[in-house]
């Protein structure tokens, strides 16, 4: 399992998540009007954005600052490309799990 990290920028509302190792890009491809991946030169998946976070989450653009823990599984054969995104955030009052 790779170690994985991300980045938020709160003005696009875009969570960045990707790899923290070092891969030669070969492409990236939109699967929609929210959804990016790129991929290195053996196809592997190795970012992820995320536009329009906050809506697809259903949680405030504050709480991807207080990200307790981000977990990413990526499927695919020939006919599909599954991406599930688990996120845990803070909001000082209770844990909430997406």
């Amino acid at each position: 399992m790779s170690k994985i990290n991300y980045s938020y920028d709160i003005e696009t509302d875009s969570l960045f998540i990707y790899v923290c190792e070092d891969y030669v890009y070969e492409m990236s491809v939109e699967f929609d009007a929210c959804i990016i991946m790129d991929f290195d030169v053996n196809g592997c998946p190795r970012a992820v954005e995320l536009l329009s976070a906050s809506k697809l989450f259903k949680i405030d653009k504050s709480y991807f600052n207080n990200l307790n823990m981000l977990k990413v599984n990526i499927f695919i054969d020939e006919d599909l490309i599954k991406l599930n995104v688990d996120l845990t955030v803070n909001n000082q009052e209770e844990i909430i799990e997406k």
